[in-house]
């Protein structure tokens, strides 16, 4: 089984799976990875209220809106993990005139990395120092960054992930909507780590947010649930759109 954001298109998902079988897997099941985080962090597959989960990960930002076990609609976008360690890369580089590998750049990220708005009452500066390679010559540099900067760094991508949950809610109906204002959000993934985060969303959306005891794992706990019941994975599982031009039973084979 495997996890693919809901707005993935039949092209890139039967890429996926194709992938999967030259690794000799004997059947691939696709599923919404919306779907997955919010059974992973222990959604009742017959809860028929309007859930709304946001799954910050490494490549990509997943946003779903889930009732009785199925999707109603899903949204993904690049801003996510790789996109903060790529835009804290680029900050650096641009003030410092230095190049850090990813080792750095995820550990900067982690120590010093926030959603919190410059203007939040209770977060205090912190400072490190990293050790990168100099763009002029290539020397080794030492340089003293602070939490202030990685959140300007931050800033933007943030932004993009507040204002893409922003308009899923917009686009979903009016009782979408208001089932959404009473079970709030549920935030997984690794950018739930993030300092602030839940926070951030909760003071922006207007809405209460929770993160599961282990937001990494839950599209993996996710996909595990629907493992040991055939029937509902049948149901979550996602299908190719076959073109016209193609008969179907050259399409169909283990899925």
């Amino acid at each position: 089984m495997i996890g693919v954001p809901g707005s993935s298109t039949p092209l890139e998902r039967r890429s996926v799976k194709d992938a999967a079988r030259d690794a000799k897997a004997g059947r691939v099941d696709l599923i919404d990875e919306g779907l997955a985080a919010a059974l992973g962090a222990g959604l009742d597959f017959e809860d028929e209220q309007a859930r709304l989960v946001v799954d910050i990960g490494g490549g990509t930002t997943n946003i779903a809106i889930l009732a009785s076990g199925g999707v109603i609609s899903s949204v993904s976008l690049p801003a996510a993990g790789n996109a903060m360690d790529e835009a804290i890369r680029d900050y650096l580089r641009l003030r410092y005139s230095v190049q850090l590998g990813e080792r750095i750049v995820e550990r900067v990220k982690r120590d010093l990395g926030s959603a919190w708005a410059d203007d939040h009452e209770t977060h205090v500066d912190k400072e490190m120092e990293i050790v990168g390679k100099q763009l002029a010559n290539g020397a080794a540099l030492p340089v003293i960054i602070d939490s202030h900067e990685v959140r300007i760094a931050l800033k933007p991508v943030l932004a993009e992930i507040v204002s893409a949950v922003r308009r899923v809610i917009e686009d979903a109906s009016p009782d979408v909507t208001a089932d959404i204002h009473y079970s709030g959000l549920i935030l997984t993934g690794g950018g739930a780590l993030l300092e602030g985060m839940a926070d951030r969303l909760q003071s922006e959306l207007n809405l209460r947010v929770t993160v599961p005891e282990d937001p990494l794992t839950t599209v993996a706990l996710g996909a595990g649930r629907l493992l040991s019941d055939p029937e509902r994975l049948q149901r979550a599982s996602l299908r190719l759109d076959a073109p016209a031009w193609e008969h179907a039973d050259k399409l169909i084979v283990n899925w």
